[in-house]
């Protein structure tokens, strides 16, 4: 199965409705480039981390491509990450939006509603 990256958004949302409120929690990243701190991630292991992460592997993406994205050494938003696959600004933005709030330890359901209503139209 190869990526559909028009896929992504529906899968973000499939998996809010399938888990609303779910929290998700970053893996333990100690290094000294982090501050020790924890990291949220794409992949944990051999499985989709972030909500954005598990949507894309439901969209086809290989999981060493993801894996790539979390180690740009630049910038691992999504933003900077998915901006080569075709999808619209506000695709990016609402996909952004979702992440940011997940990241800040807000439940699925409730991100993709910040996001809905930030960005409006996003399907």
């Amino acid at each position: 199965m190869s990526f559909d990256p028009k896929r992504l958004v529906a899968e973000v949302r499939a998996l809010a409705a399938e888990k609303p409120d779910f929290v998700y929690t970053a893996i333990d990243f100690h290094s000294d480039a982090d501050g020790g701190r924890e990291k949220c991630t794409y992949v944990h292991g051999d499985d989709g981390g972030c909500i954005v992460g598990q949507a894309a592997l439901r969209a086809g993406m290989p999981l060493d491509e993801l894996r790539e994205k979390d180690n740009d050494d630049e910038d691992t938003s999504v933003s900077v990450q998915f901006a080569d696959y075709g999808l619209s600004a506000d695709e990016l933005l609402w996909l952004s939006k979702v992440q940011h709030a997940q990241d800040t330890n807000m439940p699925w359901g409730a991100a993709v509603d910040h996001a809905d209503d930030a960005i409006q139209g996003v399907k």
